[in-house]
């Protein structure tokens, strides 16, 4: 059978044993795989059946009962059972997952006007008229500017209230920048050395050093969302005009002419201004660098609780050969 069968196979025959030889294994492994040890659990106790049995190899025919490994020791604290790793740890767990809760709702609290802040209302709506009675009226609460009222030595207005509607929309500061979103209030607070003199009026609150100073003028100002540069940050060219106008209202009435223009303006930011706070610009003339026909005044720009964010210097001039008009003193 197996001879009829070899040629329709087309096998060589090279034994009977041909046909159930297996093939080697290829390509073979250069090294053998590594002989792994025992888990401890079976050393472990495989070393304690040895060892009951007074021998030090373990013998697979003993007849030595297998014992488990030992339980761990009762608590010396307690007296009890030692608590689960876990339950060790859950003050732990509880204690930083209460600190980060607190922190991240702390930083959320404090990045939330950056991040998401408010819309700002389009000026002459009814939103934008109410903000601006509302932060008129803590301007007036402030406690400095209640001070300043109180001591009877500064005159007090809002700026551009003597303006018209049609001049206050002709201007910079009073139009474009206007409303709760821009400059919503400029409250100015001005002592004339001079005129305090002429009218007689008491100096409870000034010495006699602080006095022989120039013109000055302290002013309470809000920062709207809309005068931004970076995100949250007010523009550099924003303080800058507010700062030209605030120590020009000290300088026109220290020039002879009662006009002026700016001649040079001297900058140093110091602090980034931040949108949506209050802040106080206190300007006041050096006198020992003015004339008649030029006034000098240094100013700053400084938050609630003093810290300076831009000091400022200014040089106003009276013009020669050009016939200007005078600036109203309550702009």
């Amino acid at each position: 059978m197996l001879k009829q069968l070899q040629p329709q196979l087309h096998l060589p025959f090279h034994g009977q044993n041909h046909l159930h030889r297996r093939p080697p294994p290829w390509p073979r492994p250069l090294h053998p795989p590594p002989l792994l040890p025992p888990p401890p659990s079976w050393r472990r106790t495989r070393f304690t059946a040895a060892s009951s049995s007074g021998s030090t190899r373990s013998d697979p025919s003993s007849t030595a009962p297998l014992t488990s490994p030992q339980s761990p020791p009762p608590n010396s604290r307690g007296g009890g059972r030692v608590r689960p790793h876990g339950v060790r740890r859950f003050p732990a767990y509880l204690f930083i997952g209460g600190g980060s809760l607190m922190l991240g709702l702390t930083l959320g609290t404090m990045f939330q006007p950056l991040v998401f802040p408010a819309p700002l209302a389009e000026p002459g709506t009814l939103l934008d008229r109410s903000r601006i009675e509302r932060l008129g009226r803590e301007a007036a609460a402030l406690p400095e500017a209640q001070a300043l009222r109180a001591s009877g030595q500064w005159r007090e207005w809002d700026a551009y209230s003597s303006l018209s509607p049609a001049q206050r929309a002709g201007r910079l500061s009073s139009g474009p920048m206007s409303g709760s979103r821009g400059l919503a209030v400029q409250k100015i607070f001005c002592q004339d050395p001079d005129q305090n003199q002429d009218q007689g009026s008491p100096t409870t609150t000034e010495s006699k050093d602080e006095k022989k100073g120039g013109t000055k003028t302290i002013s309470f100002v809000y920062l709207g969302g809309a005068l931004i540069g970076w995100p949250g940050v007010i523009h550099g060219g924003a303080i800058a005009t507010l700062l030209d106008e605030s120590l020009g209202r000290v300088a026109i009435r220290a020039l002879a002419a009662a006009t002026g223009v700016t001649a040079n303006l001297e900058l140093d930011y110091r602090a980034p201004v931040h949108a949506g706070a209050f802040y106080v610009v206190r300007a006041q003339q050096d006198e020992a660098e003015s004339t008649p026909a030029k006034a000098v005044v240094r100013g700053t720009l400084e938050t609630l609780d003093g810290r300076v964010c831009v000091q400022a210097k200014g040089l106003f001039v009276t013009p020669k050969g050009f016939a200007l008009g005078k600036i109203d003193p309550g702009f």
